[in-house]
Protein backbone atom coordinates (compact mmCIF):
# COMPACT_ATOMS: atom_id res chain seq x y z
CA UNK A 1 0.00 0.00 0.00
CA UNK A 2 0.98 3.44 -0.68
CA UNK A 3 0.48 6.69 0.56
CA UNK A 4 -2.10 7.66 -1.49
CA UNK A 5 -4.18 4.51 -0.45
CA UNK A 6 -3.59 5.17 2.63
CA UNK A 7 -5.36 8.42 2.91
CA UNK A 8 -7.96 6.87 0.75
CA UNK A 9 -8.49 4.29 3.15
CA UNK A 10 -7.98 7.33 6.29
CA UNK A 11 -10.95 9.20 4.27
CA UNK A 12 -13.13 6.52 4.21
CA UNK A 13 -12.77 4.60 7.65
CA UNK A 14 -10.35 6.52 10.38
CA UNK A 15 -11.11 4.08 13.07
CA UNK A 16 -11.03 1.29 11.18
CA UNK A 17 -8.20 0.75 9.03
CA UNK A 18 -7.54 -2.87 7.38
CA UNK A 19 -4.46 -5.05 7.88
CA UNK A 20 -2.07 -3.40 4.79
CA UNK A 21 -3.58 0.38 6.05
CA UNK A 22 -2.34 -0.69 10.07
CA UNK A 23 1.26 -2.10 8.54
CA UNK A 24 1.48 1.20 6.35
CA UNK A 25 0.87 3.52 9.25
CA UNK A 26 3.50 1.45 11.33
CA UNK A 27 6.42 2.23 8.45
CA UNK A 28 5.28 5.37 6.90
CA UNK A 29 6.09 8.81 9.92
CA UNK A 30 3.61 10.85 7.76
CA UNK A 31 0.77 8.59 7.20
CA UNK A 32 0.67 7.77 11.16
CA UNK A 33 1.01 11.42 11.74
CA UNK A 34 -2.07 11.84 9.56
CA UNK A 35 -3.83 9.47 11.44
CA UNK A 36 -3.65 11.08 14.58
CA UNK A 37 -4.54 14.46 13.12
CA UNK A 38 -7.92 12.10 11.48
CA UNK A 39 -8.76 10.43 14.99
CA UNK A 40 -8.36 13.95 17.05
CA UNK A 41 -10.68 15.36 14.34
CA UNK A 42 -13.04 12.63 14.85
CA UNK A 43 -13.26 12.43 18.46
CA UNK A 44 -14.07 16.66 18.35
CA UNK A 45 -16.62 16.40 16.38
CA UNK A 46 -18.27 13.44 18.24
CA UNK A 47 -18.08 16.14 21.19
CA UNK A 48 -19.26 18.84 18.64
CA UNK A 49 -22.19 17.33 16.82
CA UNK A 50 -23.42 15.78 20.07
CA UNK A 51 -25.13 19.58 20.61
CA UNK A 52 -28.85 19.15 19.30
CA UNK A 53 -29.82 21.33 16.77
CA UNK A 54 -32.72 23.44 18.14
CA UNK A 55 -36.21 22.43 16.86
CA UNK A 56 -37.55 23.94 14.28
CA UNK A 57 -34.22 25.78 12.67
CA UNK A 58 -34.82 24.47 9.51
CA UNK A 59 -38.37 26.54 9.47
CA UNK A 60 -36.98 29.75 10.81
CA UNK A 61 -34.89 29.56 8.48
CA UNK A 62 -37.01 29.08 5.81
CA UNK A 63 -39.04 32.39 6.85
CA UNK A 64 -36.16 34.48 7.30
CA UNK A 65 -35.12 33.21 3.35
CA UNK A 66 -38.64 33.98 2.31
CA UNK A 67 -38.86 37.43 4.37
CA UNK A 68 -35.66 38.61 3.30
CA UNK A 69 -36.16 38.03 -0.71
CA UNK A 70 -39.50 39.77 -0.99
CA UNK A 71 -38.11 42.96 1.02
CA UNK A 72 -35.03 42.71 -1.28
CA UNK A 73 -32.77 43.18 0.29
CA UNK A 74 -28.56 42.72 -0.51
CA UNK A 75 -26.73 42.51 2.89
CA UNK A 76 -24.18 39.83 3.04
CA UNK A 77 -26.08 37.65 5.02
CA UNK A 78 -28.87 37.17 2.08
CA UNK A 79 -26.26 34.85 0.97
CA UNK A 80 -25.66 32.59 3.79
CA UNK A 81 -30.12 32.55 4.83
CA UNK A 82 -30.82 31.45 1.37
CA UNK A 83 -27.89 28.58 1.44
CA UNK A 84 -29.36 27.48 4.98
CA UNK A 85 -32.60 27.13 3.55
CA UNK A 86 -31.15 24.23 1.80
CA UNK A 87 -32.18 22.27 5.17
CA UNK A 88 -35.58 21.71 3.23
CA UNK A 89 -34.09 20.94 0.23
CA UNK A 90 -33.21 17.54 -1.93
CA UNK A 91 -30.75 16.42 -4.24
CA UNK A 92 -31.54 13.31 -5.69
CA UNK A 93 -29.76 9.84 -5.79
CA UNK A 94 -29.95 8.97 -9.68
CA UNK A 95 -30.21 10.85 -12.53
CA UNK A 96 -30.29 14.46 -14.09
CA UNK A 97 -33.55 15.67 -12.96
CA UNK A 98 -35.67 17.70 -10.66
CA UNK A 99 -36.27 15.86 -7.47
CA UNK A 100 -37.43 16.21 -3.87
CA UNK A 101 -35.68 15.13 -0.79
CA UNK A 102 -37.23 12.10 0.57
CA UNK A 103 -34.63 8.85 1.69
CA UNK A 104 -33.45 10.05 5.31
CA UNK A 105 -30.20 7.70 4.22
CA UNK A 106 -28.99 9.90 1.02
CA UNK A 107 -26.14 11.79 0.52
CA UNK A 108 -29.10 15.09 0.57
CA UNK A 109 -29.94 14.11 3.85
CA UNK A 110 -26.67 13.65 5.44
CA UNK A 111 -25.68 17.52 3.86
CA UNK A 112 -29.27 18.77 4.96
CA UNK A 113 -28.18 17.78 8.49
CA UNK A 114 -24.85 18.89 8.79
CA UNK A 115 -25.64 22.56 6.82
CA UNK A 116 -27.55 23.81 10.47
CA UNK A 117 -24.44 23.00 12.37
CA UNK A 118 -22.30 25.38 10.06
CA UNK A 119 -25.02 28.51 8.79
CA UNK A 120 -22.65 31.41 8.89
CA UNK A 121 -19.80 29.39 6.79
CA UNK A 122 -20.72 32.09 3.93
CA UNK A 123 -19.51 34.99 5.86
CA UNK A 124 -16.13 34.23 5.02
CA UNK A 125 -14.60 36.51 2.18
CA UNK A 126 -10.61 35.76 2.38
CA UNK A 127 -9.82 33.60 -0.03
CA UNK A 128 -7.64 30.24 0.91
CA UNK A 129 -4.23 29.99 -0.67
CA UNK A 130 -4.82 27.05 -3.12
CA UNK A 131 -1.47 25.37 -1.74
CA UNK A 132 -3.73 24.53 1.55
CA UNK A 133 -6.56 23.80 -0.35
CA UNK A 134 -4.32 20.91 -1.68
CA UNK A 135 -2.41 19.75 1.39
CA UNK A 136 -6.25 19.21 2.57
CA UNK A 137 -7.77 17.54 -0.51
CA UNK A 138 -4.32 15.47 -0.01
CA UNK A 139 -5.38 14.02 3.65
CA UNK A 140 -8.85 13.15 2.31
CA UNK A 141 -6.66 10.83 -0.38
CA UNK A 142 -7.53 13.03 -3.53
CA UNK A 143 -4.04 14.60 -5.34
CA UNK A 144 -5.43 17.46 -6.89
CA UNK A 145 -4.34 17.73 -10.23
CA UNK A 146 -5.06 21.70 -10.50
CA UNK A 147 -5.54 24.35 -8.47
CA UNK A 148 -8.73 25.13 -6.69
CA UNK A 149 -9.43 28.94 -6.27
CA UNK A 150 -11.49 31.24 -4.70
CA UNK A 151 -12.07 29.24 -1.83
CA UNK A 152 -12.92 30.89 1.24
CA UNK A 153 -14.11 28.31 3.25
CA UNK A 154 -12.60 24.73 3.97
CA UNK A 155 -13.51 22.03 6.78
CA UNK A 156 -13.22 18.31 7.02
CA UNK A 157 -16.88 17.41 8.32
CA UNK A 158 -18.28 13.80 8.96
CA UNK A 159 -21.10 13.48 6.05
CA UNK A 160 -22.91 9.75 5.12
CA UNK A 161 -20.73 7.66 6.70
CA UNK A 162 -17.39 9.50 5.16
CA UNK A 163 -15.03 12.45 5.48
CA UNK A 164 -15.83 15.03 3.58
CA UNK A 165 -14.54 18.10 2.63
CA UNK A 166 -17.04 20.93 3.03
CA UNK A 167 -16.39 24.17 1.17
CA UNK A 168 -17.70 27.71 0.12
CA UNK A 169 -16.79 28.56 -3.52
CA UNK A 170 -17.00 32.49 -4.75
CA UNK A 171 -18.19 32.38 -8.52
CA UNK A 172 -19.60 35.47 -10.28
CA UNK A 173 -20.18 37.34 -7.41
CA UNK A 174 -22.37 34.34 -5.79
CA UNK A 175 -21.10 32.18 -2.32
CA UNK A 176 -21.57 28.67 -3.05
CA UNK A 177 -21.66 26.04 -0.75
CA UNK A 178 -19.83 22.66 -1.80
CA UNK A 179 -19.04 19.47 -0.60
CA UNK A 180 -16.96 16.83 -1.75
CA UNK A 181 -17.47 13.42 -0.60
CA UNK A 182 -14.28 10.95 -1.69
CA UNK A 183 -15.46 7.56 -1.83
CA UNK A 184 -19.40 8.26 -2.53
CA UNK A 185 -21.27 7.43 -5.90
CA UNK A 186 -24.99 9.06 -6.07
CA UNK A 187 -24.69 9.93 -9.31
CA UNK A 188 -26.47 12.82 -11.27
CA UNK A 189 -29.24 15.48 -10.31
CA UNK A 190 -30.39 18.68 -10.06
CA UNK A 191 -32.71 19.89 -7.75
CA UNK A 192 -34.95 23.27 -7.65
CA UNK A 193 -37.36 24.53 -4.60
CA UNK A 194 -38.55 28.17 -4.18
CA UNK A 195 -35.13 30.10 -5.11
CA UNK A 196 -32.99 26.89 -3.87
CA UNK A 197 -30.98 24.94 -5.91
CA UNK A 198 -28.85 21.97 -6.00
CA UNK A 199 -26.54 20.37 -8.21
CA UNK A 200 -24.76 16.87 -7.50
CA UNK A 201 -22.34 14.99 -9.43
CA UNK A 202 -19.86 12.58 -9.69
CA UNK A 203 -16.12 13.97 -9.93
CA UNK A 204 -13.02 11.77 -9.72
CA UNK A 205 -13.42 9.50 -6.65
CA UNK A 206 -16.35 11.06 -5.01
CA UNK A 207 -19.32 13.20 -5.41
CA UNK A 208 -19.07 16.66 -5.34
CA UNK A 209 -22.80 18.68 -3.98
CA UNK A 210 -23.28 22.26 -4.76
CA UNK A 211 -26.01 24.17 -3.27
CA UNK A 212 -26.87 28.08 -3.51
CA UNK A 213 -29.59 30.38 -4.23
CA UNK A 214 -29.44 30.21 -8.07
CA UNK A 215 -27.40 27.98 -10.20
CA UNK A 216 -25.54 31.24 -11.76
CA UNK A 217 -22.02 30.12 -10.74
CA UNK A 218 -22.46 26.28 -10.53
CA UNK A 219 -21.21 25.54 -14.20
CA UNK A 220 -17.87 27.21 -13.82
CA UNK A 221 -17.63 26.08 -10.14
CA UNK A 222 -18.15 22.35 -11.38
CA UNK A 223 -15.63 22.63 -13.74
CA UNK A 224 -13.21 24.30 -11.61
CA UNK A 225 -13.54 21.05 -9.69
CA UNK A 226 -13.53 18.78 -12.50
CA UNK A 227 -10.01 20.77 -13.49
CA UNK A 228 -8.68 20.34 -10.07
CA UNK A 229 -9.51 16.70 -9.41
CA UNK A 230 -9.77 14.62 -13.10
CA UNK A 231 -6.88 16.95 -14.43
CA UNK A 232 -8.68 17.53 -17.92
CA UNK A 233 -11.52 20.04 -18.51
CA UNK A 234 -15.16 18.72 -18.82
CA UNK A 235 -17.73 20.37 -20.04
CA UNK A 236 -19.89 21.77 -17.01
CA UNK A 237 -23.30 20.01 -16.43
CA UNK A 238 -22.70 17.39 -18.51
CA UNK A 239 -21.76 13.74 -18.03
Amino acid sequence: MDCLEFRRELAAQPQHLGVEATRHRAECRACAEAWQRAIGFEQRLHHVMAVPVPEGLADRILLRQTTVTRQGTRVARQGWTRIAAGLVMAIGVAGVGYLGLRSPDSLASASVAHLSHEPFALDRTEPIPAAEVARAFADSGVALKAPLTQVTYLVHCPLNGKRSLHLVVRAEGQAVTAMYVPGEHQGDADFVDQQVVGRHREIGPGTLVLLAGSDQAFDRIEAGFRAAIEGSPVRAGMK
